[in-house]
C-alpha cells in the first residue's frame, strides 16, 4: 500500500487536494491506526457488534481529518 501512496503523491500538478491528503500519510501514522484498531475497546470489531460501528465511526473520522471523503 506505501509504494502506491508514494506514487499517487507526485499526483501534485494535477491533484493537489489529493497530494495534501497523502502527504499526511505516513508510516508511523499507518502503524498508529492499527493499533488503535486493533485496540480492546473495538471489541474484535467483528460484522454487526458495537465494536464494528465503532471502527468504522472512527475510520471515518480519520479519513475526514486527512481530507478523504
Amino acid at each position: 500500500l506505501l509504494p502506491c501512496l508514494v506514487q499517487a503523491a507526485s499526483l501534485d500538478d494535477t491533484e493537489p487536494a489529493l497530494a495534501a491528503s497523502l502527504a499526511r500519510i505516513s508510516p508511523e501514522r499507518m502503524q498508529a491506526d492499527i493499533a488503535a484498531l486493533s485496540a480492546p475497546e473495538f471489541q474484535g470489531r467483528q460484522a454487526g457488534t458495537e465494536g464494528d460501528r465503532r471502527s468504522a465511526a472512527w475510520i471515518g473520522d480519520r479519513f475526514r481529518s486527512i481530507g478523504l471523503t
